[in-house]
């Protein structure tokens, strides 16, 4: 039986995040500003986040990826961070290798395997998902142009991940003129050299690095 939903259900109230930055940005640190989360770790190590007490499990292929995946719809967690998608795809294009030594083959089974994981993460409706990313500056040969966009191990896989995702967010450091304090924004507009969005249209330009602040404004609470 085909199942009606509405725009304004409690669904709706969950948000889809790809958040993304260059390395030393402090993505991973964000965990600890989602709501009651629950952290899928495909990275070694989570240093930055010593001082918290937060739950993770470890998924590094896909296959821990996807029994993660089955595994955290049935948890009374909040949110799901997934720390990183790029590091996910480097592990992949590993196994994949080890199949077969031919590009034409492990590149496009990196790339599908990869989509499938954000896709199946981003198809919970129940809980706020949060998918980190690394970012890599590229220079237009022509133009002579800088921009930032995800990075991921195989050619398209990094620029075709902003699509999935409703909200796109780019992680930055900053200095205080003033003080000379360095700090994190969040950007949530596209310009020049990055893309990001809200789909709610709710946020500034700049927002501070609190993924829940974020979700609580995208909501229209704060």
């Amino acid at each position: 039986m085909t199942e009606v939903f509405y725009t304004n259900d409690a669904g709706s109230k969950f948000s889809n995040i790809l958040l993304y930055g260059l390395a030393g940005a402090g993505k991973t640190p964000l965990a600890a500003s989602v709501p009651n989360p629950i952290i899928i770790s495909s990275e070694p190590g989570l240093k930055s986040l010593q001082q918290y007490k937060l739950p993770y499990v470890v998924a590094r292929d896909y296959k821990e990826a996807m029994e993660a995946y089955r595994w955290v719809i049935t948890t009374k967690y909040e949110s799901v961070f997934f720390d990183s998608i790029s590091a996910l795809s480097e592990n992949i294009l590993i196994a994949e290798k080890k199949k077969s030594p031919d590009p034409r083959k492990f590149s496009p089974a990196t790339l599908a395997l990869t989509i499938e994981v954000v896709l199946s993460y981003l198809s919970i409706r129940n809980k706020h998902v949060i998918m980190t990313c690394k970012a890599t500056e590229v220079k237009d040969q022509i133009t002579g142009v800088t921009t930032a966009e995800p990075f991921a191990v195989v050619p398209k896989l990094g620029p075709q991940l902003p699509y999935h995702f409703d909200d796109v967010l780019y992680l930055s450091r900053h200095r205080n003129n003033e003080t000379g304090a360095e700090y994190a924004a969040l950007r949530c507009r596209t310009n020049d050299y990055c893309m990001a969005r809200n789909r709610a249209g709710l946020l500034d330009l700049w927002e501070p690095a609190d993924i829940g602040h974020v979700i609580r404004k995208s909501n229209g609470v704060v």
